[in-house]
């Protein structure tokens, strides 16, 4: 086996020294933070579904994930630098397999803030129409009708 600096064999290392085994595991925890400092954050990642295959984009190509750590080495021999805002993995998987996203964030920007806290509450919230109205002391009748407005006005953003 070839010698590796991250799995390597104690008792090579040292010849005639009885090592514990306490310390050799605390050596291997060390060695394998060491592992994952040096190759591990710097590796690209594929995003993967719940059974481990790589999901695919609408051009069938496997989605990556930019590593965590680019080195200043990597930097400057690409000559690619770091962007100032980088998306996460999740925001750039749902904006490539749903474009519409950035529309709707427009057209949720739009809103006014009471419209927008009723939005976040049923959709994000996950609250009933009944719960959202004991909170804002309304009818459950009422919060159904703001709804079917605030959906209406969405529409008609998003159609112009």
């Amino acid at each position: 086996m070839a010698y590796s600096p991250y799995n390597p064999n104690y008792q090579k290392l040292y010849p005639g020294v009885n090592i514990n085994p306490q310390i050799k595991e605390v050596l291997e925890k060390s060695d394998r933070k060491m592992e994952y400092m040096d190759v591990d954050l710097k590796r690209k990642r594929r995003l993967r579904d719940k059974y481990g295959k790589a999901v695919l984009d609408r051009n069938g190509q496997a989605i990556e994930i930019p590593s965590k750590e680019t080195s200043l080495e990597t930097m400057l021999t690409t000559g690619n630098p770091l962007p100032r805002h980088a998306e996460s993995a999740e925001n750039e998987y749902l904006h490539n397999t749903f474009p519409e996203m950035d529309e709707l964030y427009r057209c949720f920007e739009l809103l006014d803030e009471q419209e927008k806290k009723l939005i976040i509450a049923l959709f994000f919230d996950r609250m009933t129409h009944e719960n959202y109205a004991l909170t804002i002391g309304k009818s459950s009748k009422y919060v159904q009708r703001e709804l079917k407005k605030i959906l209406a006005k969405i529409k008609m953003m998003w159609d112009a």
